[in-house]
């Protein structure tokens, strides 16, 4: 009777085993594969950023769009005048270089002492957006409701700066800005920036 105990218990460990072991599950596993990456400059990627007015945007060293309202040789002066809104129209272009429409949502980080700062569609240039839709991610909800940008397409940017009154800043500030684009498949990647 003792060996047919052994003989079944080993018997049923055995077939738990390869139960488990044929089952396909699995605690890691490691597989190497090719992996290539290509970048270029912001005026030859697949969204083409570019500096319309030299005055305030311009191509960094490394081929990016950079934007800069502090004054100098190009602009003039110190910098803005406090407790004044300016208006600065076309200064830079989103250029959609692919073959499926986008959304696209611009997102401002710093410059927490700006009364206010905006950045809508210039009407000349953009081919699915209405002259003077905000492109900020702040000002919407649904990314349904995200400006698109059609296939080959391009909108111009208009740029809205209030400046604090002098009394509550005076000197730089600095921040930055990023440019968020999804394809008719990938816009819901773009619900964590709304």
């Amino acid at each position: 009777m003792r060996r047919r105990t052994f003989v079944f218990s080993a018997g049923s460990i055995f077939a738990g085993l390869t139960a488990a072991i044929g089952s396909g599950a699995f605690g890691t596993a490691e597989a190497e594969r090719d992996f290539g990456v290509s970048t270029a400059g912001d005026g030859a990627g697949l969204i083409e950023l570019t500096a319309l007015d030299d005055r305030y945007a311009t191509d960094t060293t490394f081929g990016q769009l950079g934007l800069s309202f502090t004054g100098g040789p190009t602009m003039g002066g110190n910098g803005l005048n406090p407790a004044t809104r300016f208006y600065f129209t076309e200064i830079f272009q989103i250029q959609n270089t692919s073959s499926t429409e986008l959304r696209v949502g611009i997102e401002i980080d710093g410059l927490d002492e700006l009364e206010e700062i905006t950045m809508t569609a210039h009407g000349e240039e953009a081919d699915m957006i209405e002259d003077g839709t905000s492109l900020l991610v702040d000002d919407y909800n649904d990314v349904d409701d995200l400006p698109q940008v059609g296939e080959l397409g391009a909108v111009n940017v208009d740029i809205t700066i209030e400046t604090p009154p002098a009394s509550e800043f005076l000197g730089e500030m600095d921040g930055d800005f990023r440019i968020h684009v999804g394809t008719e498949d990938t816009r819901e990647n773009l619900s964590d920036v709304l």
